[in-house]
């Protein structure tokens, strides 16, 4: 856990300037959800003669999507890695230039040796696992891991619009397609967020592991 990247939440210079960081992660535009920001084809390109700039793909895609996403991926230019939760890309991108992304699911040993087996050596662990299991899964695998250091936890992903179909039906009027609500069994704070393609529900909490980070 030596190498940290930023996800950042504007396009601003600047702003990339201030963080201190030389690599980033950037959500493709129309191919992301769960973001603040998105970065097109050409902010990619512009950023990747400055910075070193991996792409992430995190949406279920259609047949359609897949088509599509072959002409802008070659239209990427000088990207270092993909992070990509549907594995249908992973008949479109190297496998060297792949990163397992899939909340969830990469949360075991086993699985991640298995998709070494399989020419897939770099993947993002679970963030759901305790200190001591992700202890466990670094010393029995030579796969290369990525870690959340802090981020909020996304609990789920749908592509149904959740929350305008829960105002219409209740007939509410919400301006904001973003809301905090508490789930009644846990008492969970969750935090919801509707986009254009979708919905994505996320811990009410921040996720941090900067104390245990070494």
């Amino acid at each position: 856990m030596k190498n940290y990247i930023l996800i950042p939440y504007d396009n601003d210079e600047a702003l990339f300037n201030s963080f201190g960081f030389d690599e980033f992660i950037l959500p493709l535009a129309n191919y992301s959800i769960g973001f603040e920001y998105y970065f097109s084809i050409f902010e990619i390109n512009e950023l990747a003669k400055k910075y070193k700039i991996n792409v992430l793909i995190n949406k279920f895609l259609h047949k359609k999507d897949i088509e599509n996403i072959k002409n802008i991926i070659d239209n990427l230019n000088n990207v270092n890695l993909f992070f990509i939760e549907d594995l249908g890309l992973t008949g479109i991108i190297p496998k060297n230039k792949i990163v397992i992304f899939q909340n969830h699911i990469i949360n075991n040993y086993e699985s991640i040796n298995y998709l070494n087996e399989n020419g897939f050596d770099k993947v993002v662990v679970s963030n759901e696992l305790t200190n001591e299991e992700l202890k466990v899964i670094s010393s029995k695998t030579k796969s290369q891991l990525y870690y959340f250091i802090f981020n909020r936890n996304m609990l789920m992903y749908s592509k149904r619009k959740l929350v305008s179909n829960y105002l219409d039906y209740y007939n509410y009027d919400l301006k904001t397609k973003t809301l905090l609500v508490k789930e009644k069994v846990s008492q969970y704070d969750l935090f919801i967020k509707e986009e254009n393609d979708g919905t994505t529900i996320f811990d009410g909490k921040i996720y941090s592991l900067l104390n245990e980070k070494k």
